[in-house]
């Protein structure tokens, strides 16, 4: 049989369909493939998603406790573990949502044999207290024994040597009749380098038990909180599981957490997805861990059962396409021919005759659809040359919503306007982050100038602001905070001189005094009529905007700065002269220590000649006093004697009204322990424990009103040894009254009362 070429051709595009349906095959089974591994990605995503979600609001909840436990750490002391000062406590567990507050002071050890080779020793334990609440009620438990009930000796010590949050392992506890799980967290407390012991407090973890199941993003799913030492806190398991290692329990959380041993922390096995995540508190050396064990998706296994039906149904789409292809193409050979070559003219881009039609239905409806895309093609070709042009403007705007290509064309128009629109944002941006890191520059070439003069420095920091802002006023207060506490004008530019009538404004007064008041920015876009005008070629005019920022140094306003504006500036304007006020506060500090530096100086040279004047004068007078120095000196031999005599009995230190020691006796040194170096430098405050400054303080203001004390004390040594002092406070004062000196006497009693 000779081949024809229509023939030939005939059997070339069967061929090439059939290749192509088994490459459509082949893709279709890759994209089954795919979809399946992608599903089980996304299974191990979202539960990695959610075990750092529960993660995270565990980690929050455990920092809220140790909040409330640092909180209550701070009021720990002495006193307060005293029963009568316990209204603390009690306010503070009914206000915590926390089950316990514990106490523990540390134990006091007693030698009963100084021996070096050999000491037996008796543990005695302070008094401790445990705060447990039900129902708005406290109860209150004192103890004096062992306090291995409360904490295990080994973690107290851990604690003390820490100096960190300790979480201790979950644990199951009657309260009030309740059978409760109960976590213990405790926090060492001390004064100094002195131990004053421990607080703890006791919550109940169901606020994790909450956050689990809340969180729970399949019905199915397990998951495990343990501590460090793999107890059980939370799971969705069994209630009585909880507080047991999982190593203990029976069941499915144990094994899936034995099958997960040894291997990375997020991941697939069998018929499940599993994620880990440590939870690492705040301040604490302890850590937890939370598994996620979550079931594939039903659809994901699915999958692997529709996979082998959609094969066998491709199989058959692909047997009767080969069949059907044959019977078209021998049918419409001939027919299609003429399609095929119009088809080749609309790819060419040639003009294309679509007058003649085919008697056959189906290529009458090839030939219109080869029409519609010819057409197409020529409204498209059209439309790239206005995008080209960047004419989008005019495109018009193709209304049906089945033309897939005509919907991308105007997508791709849109994301090109969204594009340059977001360009000119970025332009603009970027003009703003220069423009404000060129002012800066400009500010910091005028704080590099050398000036000891305030109003040249102000000045040129004003005048720099308002010619770089585009604004018509501006001026510079000076604040006066340590003297005078008024507010004055210092530099000005571009202000006409009716502006200041008033250069000078006390604390609250005017706007400029309410800024200083307030120490916040003033903004006012209408200001009052009378306040200031912008005089021009056109006549006057009121500002429409008004800026004044205060410039602070360590919470003091040093100064403050008025900016004008003919309209509202822009905000980055705004925000460049606030910023200005911030950074430029040291300088203007400095300089103003720099003259108050130059003014003492001249202040010094004029009392350097009174002092020499002075000087010749009492070099007149000292000639006269030298007569009756030795008078004195004769009285004075006598006086020694007799103050030889009181302090070889009597202990004495002298010191100023403001606690500031000047002198000690020596039986005062032999007596606690000091030497005379150790006092130079001191107040008398800090030779008192910490709670007795209080007491001393009223002491001497009752002394600075001329009166003398009497009192019982008792005092510290240099080594911390109590003495009981039988003691008195005597003001030593001047011709005028004025307490000059206070003398404290004291016996020391304290053999006498231990007796």
């Amino acid at each position: 049989m000779k081949l024809s070429f229509n023939n030939i051709k005939s059997i070339i595009s069967s061929y090439s369909i059939i290749v192509l349906t088994a490459i459509f095959t082949l893709v279709i089974i890759l994209i089954l493939l795919f979809s399946y591994n992608n599903a089980k990605k996304e299974d191990l995503k979202f539960s990695i998603y959610s075990t750092e979600l529960d993660a995270e609001k565990i980690s929050n909840e455990l920092n809220k406790n140790f909040k409330i436990l640092q909180v209550l750490s701070e009021n720990f002391s002495s006193e307060y573990i005293q029963k009568e000062n316990n209204e603390f406590w009690k306010n503070s567990l009914l206000n915590e949502n926390i089950e316990k507050i514990i106490l523990v002071r540390p134990p006091e050890i007693k030698f009963y044999n100084d021996s070096l080779q050999t000491r037996k020793t008796d543990t005695v334990y302070y008094k401790s207290i445990i705060y447990s609440k039900n129902k708005g009620e406290i109860n209150i438990e004192e103890t004096n024994s062992n306090f291995d009930k409360i904490i295990n000796p080994t973690l107290f010590y851990k604690i003390k040597k820490n100096k960190n949050i300790i979480v201790d392992e979950p644990k199951n506890q009657e309260i009030f009749g309740k059978d409760l799980e109960i976590i213990k967290i405790f926090f060492p407390v001390y004064s100094g380098d002195k131990f004053l012991g421990i607080i703890g407090i006791a919550f109940n973890p169901k606020k994790f038990e909450q956050i689990i199941y809340t969180n729970k993003n399949r019905l199915n799913t397990i998951k495990i909180l343990l501590s460090e030492k793999n107890n059980i806190i939370s799971f969705t398991g069994k209630d009585w599981n909880k507080t047991k290692n999982i190593s203990e329990i029976e069941g499915t959380e144990k094994q899936l957490f034995e099958k997960i041993n040894g291997k990375p922390a997020n991941g697939t096995f069998g018929g499940y997805v599993y994620t880990t995540q440590i939870i690492n508190p705040e301040n604490s050396d302890n850590y937890w861990k939370i598994y996620n064990f979550t079931p594939l998706r039903e659809f994901s296994k699915q999958i692997l059962i529709n996979t082998r039906y959609n094969i066998i149904l491709i199989i058959i789409v692909y047997i009767f396409s080969i069949l059907f292809i044959n019977y078209l193409t021998k049918k419409f050979d001939e027919k299609f021919n003429e399609t095929v070559e119009r088809s080749i003219n609309v790819a060419s881009g040639k003009n294309t005759d679509f007058q003649n039609k085919s008697n056959v239905n189906e290529i009458n409806i090839i030939d219109e659809n080869l029409k519609k895309i010819y057409e197409k093609n020529l409204e498209y070709i059209k439309v790239s040359k206005k995008i080209i042009e960047g004419d989008y403007n005019s495109i018009e705007k193709n209304e049906n919503v089945n033309d897939e290509l005509s919907i991308l064309v105007g997508q791709i128009i849109q994301k090109i306007k969204d594009i340059e629109i977001e360009k000119k944002e970025n332009e603009k941006i970027s003009e703003i982050e220069e423009w404000v890191r060129n002012g800066f520059a400009e500010i910091a070439k005028v704080q590099n100038l050398i000036t000891s003069n305030l109003e040249t420095l102000t000045l040129n920091l004003i005048k720099t602001l308002v010619n770089y802002t585009n604004a018509v006023f501006g001026g510079f207060y000076i604040h006066h905070y340590e003297t005078d506490k008024r507010i004055e004008l210092v530099s000005s530019y571009a202000f006409s001189s009716e502006k200041f009538i008033e250069k000078s404004f006390a604390v609250g007064e005017g706007l400029v005094g309410a800024c200083v008041y307030a120490k916040k920015k003033i903004e006012l876009s209408k200001l009052p009529e009378n306040y200031m005008n912008i005089s021009s070629g056109l006549g006057n005019a009121l500002p429409g905007y008004l800026l004044i920022t205060p410039v602070m140094w360590h919470n003091e306003v040093l100064g403050v700065i008025e900016i004008a504006f003919v309209n509202v500036p822009e905000k980055h304007k705004l925000q460049f002269i606030e910023q200005t006020a911030e950074n430029i506060s040291s300088s203007l500090n400095s300089s103003i220590v720099s003259i108050k530096t130059i003014e003492l100086l001249a202040k010094s040279t004029n009392q350097t000649v009174e002092l020499y004047n002075k000087e010749q004068e009492l070099n007149e007078k000292i000639k006269e006093l030298q007569s009756i120095q030795t008078e004195y000196d004769f009285h004075s031999k006598e006086m020694q004697s007799m103050l030889n005599a009181v302090n070889n009995t009597v202990m004495s230190i002298e010191y100023t009204p403001e606690g500031q020691l000047l002198t000690a006796n020596d039986l005062y040194l032999q007596t606690m322990g000091f030497e005379l170096k150790d006092l130079q430098g001191k107040t008398v405050f800090e030779l008192v424990k910490a709670e007795q400054i209080t007491e001393l303080k009223e002491i001497i203001e009752e002394v600075k009103k001329g009166n003398l004390l009497r009192k019982q004390l008792v005092r510290y040594t240099k080594s911390g040894e109590p003495k009981n002092l039988s003691a008195s406070y005597t003001p030593y004062k001047d011709s005028e009254g004025k307490v000059l000196r206070i003398i404290f006497f004291a016996f020391d009693v304290t053999e006498f009362i231990q007796k």
